[in-house]
């Protein structure tokens, strides 16, 4: 299969900003989430394991974000 780099380059990328806006939509959905259960005091184990994962995705976007800027410094 002929690879044309500047083409696999604009489809990385494009599935990074993908990943990235993907992800932001979680974390706001979580965000949302751990705002509404944190009002129940029987939740306290259900907040610190959703922060666990808001900090998760987080670390994942910023990764993500490293990338695309990497790929739009070589282009």
């Amino acid at each position: 299969m002929t690879q044309t780099s500047g083409e696999v380059i604009y489809l990385d990328t494009l599935d990074v900003v993908a990943y990235i806006r993907e992800t932001e939509e979680k974390l706001e959905h979580i965000h949302r989430a751990i705002d509404e259960l944190s009002l129940k005091s029987d939740m306290v184990e259900s907040v610190t394991a959703l922060q666990v994962v808001a900090k998760e995705y987080k670390l994942r976007m910023e990764k993500a974000k490293d990338i695309l800027s990497e790929h739009i410094i070589e282009d």
